[in-house]
């Protein structure tokens, strides 16, 4: 997928601003469903505003320069612009796509900034975004289940494994599947990096060989489930990795989310009010993608539709009832936001956005 084969979407954008609100406005206050343009302002904040960016690009009517650039990576690739735009228009622009190809079409050039630079070249050399040189092990050191083999479920905990802070969550995490007497083992230090945060900045062949490896790491345990707690990794595995054409057959990927709804704990006395924020990656994005390389036709004279029957994403395959009963089975009443499950707002951290920008990143966080 590159730009000359997303011309007819970019195209198809109408213009309509649509990709800037909810697909059913019933408040003006939370109305907005992307972060760029609200940070931003223009028109090419947007999602179809980046549509004609990568047309411009495609046909050499437009020319690199630091505004253009801020416009498409202060931008969390959130996927909010997606759900609103097929609300309407069904798959005829599809603006995820465009955006994904529009950055790869920018590393292809070689105009990436370098704060993603950075993260891309942290990949290559440490096998992580951070650029650390401690072993991704050392969270789970003496655990019994570090280096099992053929098991049913492999934990990968991806980022997490770096940041003292969440040690104890994985502990615990560890724990609950040791008093369900699961059969698993942990990838340790044997664990990489799936590729997922290369792909969103845009290099493709770097995210390809990431995933490639993620895989086969994965196959030589020997394990028949992906358990996780990244919401990252998790809709890594089920929404970019067939956008590269990598094959995850015979594996079942969970989010610990679902794990612990299929094996409930015993109920904890907390009567607590509480709201849930669903995330972008756990929420629309985890929503599993169905490649397709068709063609469209017309009928009624105008109304282009594809000639296979492919599902349109609108961002309801996601996770989104599964957290909400393992609250709940604390005790804990749920009070829902305005904003939920697939036009979610995001919270601005995805997509290489904060390394980027920080003063967008803040921004959407603020709204959020």
């Amino acid at each position: 997928m590159n730009l000359q084969t997303r011309e007819l979407s970019m195209k198809n954008c109408l213009r309509c601003s649509n990709c800037r609100w909810l697909p059913s406005i019933n408040t003006g206050e939370f109305a907005h469903i992307c972060p760029s343009i609200r940070y931003g302002k223009f028109h090419s904040y947007t999602g179809g505003g980046k549509m004609i960016t990568g047309y411009g690009l495609l046909h050499g009517a437009i020319d690199y320069d630091e505004p253009m650039l801020d416009s498409i990576f202060a931008c969390s690739a959130c996927g909010g612009c997606d759900v609103a735009c097929a609300s309407n228009f069904d798959d005829l622009v599809e603006p995820m796509e465009g955006i994904y190809t529009l950055r790869q079409r920018v590393v292809e050039d070689g105009q990436l900034p370098a704060s993603l630079q950075a993260l891309l070249d942290n990949l290559r050399s440490h096998g992580n975004a951070r650029g650390i040189t401690a072993d991704r092990g050392v969270w789970c050191e003496g655990a019994a289940q570090v280096g099992a083999k053929n098991t049913d479920i492999l934990l990968v905990v991806g980022e997490a494994a770096f940041d003292q802070t969440q040690w104890p969550q994985l502990h615990g995490l560890v724990g609950m599947l040791e008093t369900a007497e699961e059969d698993f083992a942990i990838a340790g230090g044997d664990e990489l990096d799936c590729g997922g945060l290369a792909f969103e900045i845009g290099d493709k062949a770097l995210a390809t060989s990431l995933a490639e490896q993620f895989v086969q790491r994965v196959r030589a345990i020997g394990a028949r489930r992906i358990l996780t707690q990244d919401d990252a990794l998790f809709a890594a595995l089920r929404n970019i990795y067939p956008r590269l054409g990598i094959e995850l057959a015979g594996l079942e990927v969970l989010h610990i989310s679902q794990w612990m709804a299929q094996n409930p704990t015993p109920k904890a006395a907390r009567a607590e009010t509480v709201t849930y924020h669903d995330t972008c990656r756990l929420g629309r994005l985890s929503e599993p993608y169905i490649p397709w390389n068709g063609e469209h036709d017309f009928v009624f004279g105008s109304i282009m539709v594809r000639t296979e029957e492919v599902p349109t994403r609108f961002g309801n395959g996601g996770v989104y009832d599964e957290p909400r009963k393992v609250i709940e089975a604390t005790g804990a009443k749920i009070m829902e936001m305005p904003r939920i499950r697939g036009t979610s707002y995001c919270c601005g951290l995805g997509g290489g956005a904060k390394a980027f920008n920080p003063e967008f990143s803040a921004s959407a966080a603020r709204d959020r």
